[in-house]
């Protein structure tokens, strides 16, 4: 019987604490009241903890491209043909394409000579 208690106990217990942790990750001072002192506070600390791990995960991530092995021929020629063009040769394209649509298709008022 009492371990009985001890396991519903044990099983209430956690139940609080999951219920708590999820109170406090709705109503962070961060995010509830940014000007507040304890907003501030909240935020440069999370931000003191936070940078160092992604300077060092965007420093792991740059050695990791910088030791990868060049693309072959064969892979490279497969890549430049399925994959799309890149996003500056994308809006230089819409650019010219819109230009086009703008056009009148008729003479201009320069090109016929009379004007309105």
């Amino acid at each position: 019987k009492a371990v009985e208690d001890w396991e519903v106990l044990r099983k209430e217990e956690n139940e609080r604490l999951f219920s708590l942790r999820r109170f406090l990750d709705e109503r962070r001072p961060m995010e509830t009241d940014k000007d507040s002192a304890l907003g501030v506070t909240e935020a440069f600390t999370v931000g003191l903890l936070r940078g160092p791990q992604l300077f060092w995960k965007t420093m792991g991530r740059v050695k990791e491209l910088m030791s990868s092995e060049d693309i072959d021929g064969q892979d490279k020629e497969f890549l430049q043909q399925n994959l799309p063009a890149s996003s500056g040769d994308l809006e230089s394209e819409s650019v010219n394409e819109s230009k086009k649509e703008s056009k009148p298709s008729g003479p201009s008022e320069e090109e016929d000579g009379t004007v309105m």
